[in-house]
């Protein structure tokens, strides 16, 4: 595989880690503005759940064309508008019968990771804020 090659092809893992980091930002910001200013700011919040969203439907379009499975436009738009159902479904249509349960599994387990930097995150936030 030439480099060219390499840098076409999906990698839904690399979305998976800027997910990641946009959720302990999140979290970080939350805690903060929680703690110093005693509330979140409206517009701050809005751009940061844009980038989630963003960040969660590149990782479907990217993990789509890794499996190649062919998007569409109804399950484009469940993923933005609610992916903590519409991801799980898109794994049990997209992975091959023996894998659909793990992919589940391992979706299950990296939303209880989120979960956790997130609150780690904020109680930082909060700690930094004083």
């Amino acid at each position: 595989m030439d480099l060219a090659h390499a840098m076409e092809a999906p990698n839904p893992r690399r979305w998976l880690w800027i997910l990641a980091g946009l959720t302990a930002f999140t979290g970080l910001v939350a805690g903060y503005t929680a703690t110093a200013a005693g509330t979140d700011p409206a517009l701050l919040s809005l751009v940061l759940d844009v980038l989630l969203s963003y960040a969660m439907f590149s990782w479907y379009c990217r993990d789509s064309e890794a499996v190649g499975f062919e998007r569409k436009r109804w399950m484009s738009i469940a993923i933005l508008v609610l992916s903590i159902v519409a991801v799980p479904f898109y794994l049990v249509r997209s992975r091959p019968s023996g894998e659909k349960g793990r992919a589940v599994l391992r979706y299950v387990g990296f939303m209880a990771l989120m979960l956790a930097v997130s609150v780690g995150s904020a109680i930082v936030g909060a700690i930094v804020a004083g």
